[in-house]
């Protein structure tokens, strides 16, 4: 079971400063759904709710996020901004780098990232990240940061709950020598966030492109992109300074903002 009393300690007293609340729950349909429906706070404060598990949990595009009862970590973090950033959907970027940043605290040396929003380790995925976010009176915006990351899911992948993901999964605990607490890893991961969020409402994604390059899982492959107006094909080459992945094609350099990638060669379609 989660520990709340472990996972507060894990944090830093300036990530406890900045709690308006801090919420341990047993089951929900969704933990960014949940805060979502919460009351707005003020500016500059943090709520953050984690749940043993999730009925309905989201990934990007709306698919859905599986993880089974107590094998994992399903938080999120809302956060209303003292002043909107000027490009809100790289919040995301630098939220996997303060993702992976604590996971290597935990000895996960091969870590990486999938642009846009996926944790990797190897060719499988380790958790997922998403974003939304709510605009209130006097044009507050207000970030929820969702994560998912499966820390010891031991068996239950051969459940019939995994049976239509067409990507390989794994769990931290197959790549750590030690034994893991979920609560410390769930402290950890939410201390990183506290501090990357506030590190983006300052700097935005410049202080986090070179880490985000080195974690980076898509670099150097060959990928397929279906965006809504077109395709193309080319090699992964890292983000730009806004966000978007970069991708050389036969014909030169595309940016890439929004699609869906395969990778050629693997078995998964996220992203």
């Amino acid at each position: 079971m989660l520990d709340a009393d472990l996972i507060y300690r894990a944090l830093s007293e300036t990530s406890r400063s900045g709690l308006d609340s801090f919420d341990v729950l047993d089951v929900v349909p969704s933990t960014n759904t949940w805060l979502m429906q919460q009351d707005t706070h003020e500016r500059g404060r943090f709520r953050v709710v984690l749940a043993e598990h999730q009925t309905n949990g989201r990934g990007r595009q709306n698919k859905r996020w599986v993880s089974p009862p107590r094998a994992g970590i399903s938080l999120s973090i809302a956060y209303t901004f003292n002043r909107n950033p000027g490009n809100l959907s790289c919040v995301t970027l630098a939220a996997g780098v303060g993702v992976a940043n604590a996971l290597q605290s935990f000895g996960l040396n091969t870590v990486k990232l999938k642009w846009p929003n996926d944790i990797y380790v190897g060719g499988a995925k380790l958790g997922g990240i998403l974003t939304d976010a709510q605009t209130a009176p006097g044009s507050r915006i207000t970030m929820i940061l969702g994560v998912g990351i499966n820390v010891d899911i031991g068996t239950v992948s051969n459940t019939d709950e995994y049976a239509n993901i067409d990507y390989t999964i794994t769990d931290l605990q197959s790549h750590v020598m030690q034994q893991l607490n979920r609560s410390k890893v769930a402290g950890t991961v939410i201390d990183q966030l506290i501090s990357t969020v506030l590190r983006f409402e300052e700097e935005g994604l410049a202080p986090f492109r070179a880490d985000w390059n080195k974690y980076d899982w898509l670099r150097s492959k060959q990928i397929d992109v279906t965006m809504p107006d077109c395709q193309l094909s080319g090699a992964a080459d890292g983000i730009d300074s806004n966000g978007a992945l970069r991708v050389m094609t036969e014909h030169g350099l595309r940016r890439v903002y929004t699609g869906s990638i395969t990778v050629r060669g693997a078995r998964e379609t996220e992203a």
